[in-house]
């Protein structure tokens, strides 16, 4: 091979090298919903001969959940700030960062997630007006956790059940929308150490996709899992 030949050859494995690392990453993103209630055990009461024990209910809602991970985190996140599953496509593994305009936070290590394999699903298309909807069930866990070597939470939860995602579309909705219904889930979690039996739903939003420069180090493509 020419020396010409040779430095042609290595310009172009230069450059398809550099183009590679400047290759974008896109990510499915779903912002995750959260409707969880804890049942704890209430105290005990007195009234005359009666003495009564009831449960108290501890709502556990998407929020609530980020707050927990702020403290954790040292950040002080807004109340706007959304639970977001972040897929590398096309197969990458799944992870969750708080999202708070510009700051996004990854906070995989604090969860498991899993999809049991299956799924059923149900829907209508009106052929004429072209609106159609769509519902998709499957078996869920979710679990809320310490990260090794990460601070304790004050929060745990480990739930699992049903979870239903449904769809509408077509020129007679106001919009294309992502929905979910009534799924159920159920499990052990703790608040301050104390017990908590968990029911509720959990629901992964509509997904959308964004593109992502892996260029320049830090903050990348998809979440550490």
């Amino acid at each position: 091979m020419t020396s010409a030949l040779k430095f042609t050859a290595l310009t172009g494995l230069l450059v398809g090298a550099a183009l590679a690392a400047q290759a974008d990453q896109t990510n499915s993103v779903q912002n995750l919903n959260l409707r969880l209630f804890g049942l704890e055990q209430g105290p005990v009461k007195t009234n005359r001969y009666v003495v009564s024990t009831k449960l108290e209910v501890v709502p556990l809602r998407t929020h609530d959940v980020i707050m927990v991970l702020g403290a954790a985190t040292s950040n002080s996140f807004s109340r706007k700030a959304t639970l977001a599953i972040v897929t590398p496509l096309p197969d990458g593994p799944a992870g969750f960062q708080v999202r708070d305009g510009t700051n996004h936070v990854d906070v995989s290590a604090f969860f498991t997630y899993q999809v049991a394999p299956g799924s059923l699903t149900e829907g209508e298309l009106n052929l004429k007006t072209k609106r159609s909807s769509s519902s998709e069930l499957t078996v869920q866990r979710l679990a809320l956790h310490d990260a090794a070597g990460g601070p304790v939470l004050a929060l745990h939860f480990d739930v699992s059940g049903i979870v239903v995602e449904s769809s509408s579309n077509g020129p007679d909705c106001d919009r294309d929308r992502d929905f979910d219904d009534a799924g159920s889930v159920a499990g052990p979690g703790d608040l301050g150490g104390k017990l908590l039996i968990i029911q509720g739903s959990f629901t992964p939003g509509a997904e959308t996709i964004e593109v992502v420069p892996t260029s320049g180090g830090g903050g990348g493509g998809g979440p550490g899992v």
